[in-house]
């Protein structure tokens, strides 16, 4: 994050005096008709954010050891824009974990505030409507300009944030098209966003929402607070902001993580986003509460793995991930049909139905007053249980569910008191 000491001390008295602009935790607005559900597709992949990923990811970027560039070991020292080969090493690095996903992958190469560099582009492909774009970044590049520069906060962990989303994001399907941007020159002004957002802005992209992560990973007093950086309630695009920081926050309270969400109407542009708003985008900063517990290694050599909270860092990221998957609009695969007694007579409602595919993709829900009932999956080959009161519980496996289509399978169910007259038939054959 660029941010100076003096600017630190300046936003907290401008944070003190315009308290009264922080908002509560449920988002009162969403743009472009959007309402907020939560969906099971979605648990599945917040539950395949992981601590030991997150660390060994921040563990990679910010030089604890080394990793594969081109096939060859390399150990990452510094991100500074102006480092010259660890930054070109640094974006080498994401580019190909970006590509090894499958991912649409691009340097952007950019020359603006005196200085020359590339971010990096990983593009996922929506499929209904993917000329609506939504922007999930992070500045790959840190501080001090010399000697060794970890940044494991300032932005490694922002940057674990966007190379996880995409990981986990890449085996579902999403209306809307998806971006993963990582950005260098963001120390020096903003540089490398500036040139992106020129070139995009130019070109009309319909870029919907932009979510940027910056410094996720810091928390000393156990709060555990964050804050969401929209625009003054008076500017005009303060409205597209606030509908992204309430996904957020829909994501924390649907999805149960332990964390403390504050949107700050404040302005805060003292990281990429703002260079979105520039133009007329709608951007949000999340970052951790950086005016009542700012990183104390901030832009020093030792912003590294030992000085950051890492279950608050991974429930960060998981509520990052939960936020792009909602913003991009998942789509799942559909699972319906019926629940009946076995002569198929009678539908029975508040019948229970888990499907389940692994650890990671299950399901559940009950039947409605018809005994019929629904269930958004991911693809996959499930495993459908039924039960309901007075009835035997009955399994039907390799059932085959597949985005885009809708998979009817209905499930007739034999009474308990049938049931255990018929067992000891089947056990004397």
């Amino acid at each position: 994050m660029k941010r100076s000491l003096l600017a630190v001390l300046f936003m907290t008295v401008v944070w003190l005096s315009a308290i009264g602009l922080s908002l509560p935790l449920t988002a009162q607005a969403l743009d472009r008709a959007d309402s907020f559900e939560p969906q099971t597709v979605v648990a599945a992949m917040i539950g395949q954010v992981q601590s030991s990923q997150v660390y060994s990811y921040n563990a990679q970027l910010s030089g604890e050891v080394p990793v594969l560039i081109g096939g060859v070991p390399y150990t990452i020292t510094t991100r500074n824009t102006g480092s010259g080969v660890p930054i070109q090493q640094a974006t080498q690095f994401v580019f190909e974990h970006l590509q090894q996903l499958g991912l649409a992958v691009s340097y952007h190469n950019w020359t603006n505030c005196g200085r020359s560099n590339r971010n990096v582009v990983g593009v996922l492909t929506g499929t209904l409507t993917p000329n609506e774009i939504v922007v999930i970044t992070a500045h790959l590049d840190d501080m001090p300009s010399t000697g060794r520069a970890p940044g494991a906060d300032d932005n490694a962990s922002g940057s674990v944030g966007v190379m996880l989303a995409a990981e986990i994001m890449k085996d579902y399907r999403f209306e809307r098209t998806v971006r993963y941007v990582f950005f260098t020159g963001e120390e020096q002004g903003l540089c490398g966003s500036k040139a992106y957002v020129a070139t995009v802005s130019t070109r009309g992209d319909d870029i919907i929402a932009v979510y940027n992560m910056d410094m996720i990973a810091y928390d000393s007093t156990g709060g555990p607070t964050l804050r969401l950086h929209t625009r003054p309630t008076s500017n005009p695009g303060y409205a597209g902001d606030l509908a992204i920081a309430g996904v957020f926050t829909n994501v924390v309270a649907a999805y149960g993580m332990n964390l403390t969400p504050i949107i700050a109407a404040d302005g805060e542009s003292a990281s990429d986003h703002s260079s979105f708003w520039n133009v007329g985008y709608a951007a949000i900063l999340a970052i951790e509460d950086d005016y009542d517990d700012f990183n104390a290694y901030y832009h020093t050599s030792n912003d590294n793995l030992a000085h950051i909270n890492l279950t608050y860092f991974t429930n960060f990221v998981k509520a990052s991930v939960g936020t792009a998957a909602h913003l991009a609009r998942p789509l799942g695969a559909v699972l319906q049909g019926t629940v009946s007694d076995i002569n198929a007579t009678l539908l029975i409602s508040g019948a229970r139905i888990i499907a389940t595919a692994g650890v990671t993709r299950t399901g559940s829900t009950v039947t409605d007053g018809s005994g019929r009932y629904q269930l958004r999956l991911p693809d996959g080959s499930y495993t459908l249980t039924a039960t309901a009161y007075g009835y035997a519980p009955f399994s039907v496996t390799g059932v085959q569910v597949q985005t885009g289509f809708t998979t009817t399978q209905n499930i007739t169910l034999m009474s308990a008191l049938r049931y255990a007259t018929f067992l000891p038939m089947l056990r004397r054959d």
